[in-house]
């Protein structure tokens, strides 16, 4: 973050919904669900010029496309909702895809944007880790090679909001993560909703 203020920030991030992973005989038992995982960054002041948070975007979009019918107050738990399986996550693929292939690429521009930079001078995208084929639509649509786009979904599995930071933590491991660096971070969820950063390392 920039200088002035709070000299760190933790930010953390945290996903556990297997015990609510669809049935194995629901249309959705075939989806990249959401497993458990768990990351945490922290934000120091820098005096490095022009480093830290450039700009964010943020958004959201009401949609039943992924949720847990019964349990809450809207539908309480009965032996009918939970006969019928209503306690179990449920998505729908098409929507899921629909959103994230869209809202994903469009909060990434965005936020690009507002830090006055070219899509294409980003260096790193850590996105939402739900599945390869979102992650390459998502780079195909912004026009940026693959690549700068890290993986860990293939052998970490959906860990769902936590999997950005995974992506970001497999990318400073490596040292590929240099000073100067300009990268976005973006991520969408249940609800729908979305957002981006864009930063530039210190």
């Amino acid at each position: 973050m920039p200088a002035g203020g709070y000299g760190s920030q933790p930010q953390a991030s945290a996903s556990e919904v297997t015990r609510s992973r669809p049935r194995p005989d629901s249309p959705s038992s075939g989806a990249s669900a959401p497993g458990g995982g768990a990351a945490a960054v922290v934000l120091t002041r820098t005096d490095t010029p022009s480093a830290g948070l450039l700009s964010y975007d943020l958004g959201s979009q009401l949609s039943y496309g992924v949720q847990i019918p019964a349990g809450g107050s809207r539908l309480p738990t009965t032996a009918d909702t939970a006969a019928a399986g209503d306690h179990y996550l449920r998505m729908d693929g098409r929507a899921v895809w629909n959103a994230a292939t869209t809202r994903l690429p469009e909060s990434i521009a965005n936020a690009a944007r507002r830090a006055g930079l070219p899509v294409d001078r980003v260096r790193h995208f850590f996105l939402h880790q739900a599945n390869l084929n979102i992650l390459t639509e998502t780079m195909t649509v912004l026009g940026v090679p693959r690549e700068r786009a890290p993986v860990t979904v293939d052998r970490l599995g959906n860990t769902g909001s936590a999997g950005l930071f995974t992506a970001l933590h497999s990318t400073l491991a490596e040292g590929d993560l240099l000073p100067g660096d300009t990268y976005v971070l973006a991520g969408i969820g249940a609800g729908f909703q979305w957002g981006s950063l864009c930063l530039r390392h210190a």
